[in-house]
């Protein structure tokens, strides 16, 4: 797909925004591997979480749920919102 956009010439930015991205990706990755074979691990203080936490939580699971049984409540508010390019 990058190949393609090179070969027309246009949205160059674009390929170098994809392959930077892809940079800092695997970086990223290599890291927690690097993390999960590669060190020592360190004792862990659990720690409870708070009610903040977990009010929170419960807020965005039923949001994640009611938004997947009724998406047209998002859809028809997303709508209400005219955009332009």
């Amino acid at each position: 797909m990058l190949a393609a956009v090179v070969q027309s010439g246009h949205f160059m930015w674009l390929v170098i925004f994809a392959v930077l991205c892809a940079a800092v990706s695997v970086y990223y990755y290599f890291r927690v591997i690097q993390a999960m074979y590669f060190k020592d691990g360190e004792g862990s203080t659990e720690t409870e979480p708070g009610a903040g936490f977990k009010g929170m939580l419960v807020v965005l699971a039923a949001v994640v749920v009611v938004l997947g049984v009724w998406p047209q409540m998002l859809l028809s508010l997303l709508a209400k919102f005219p955009y332009t390019w």
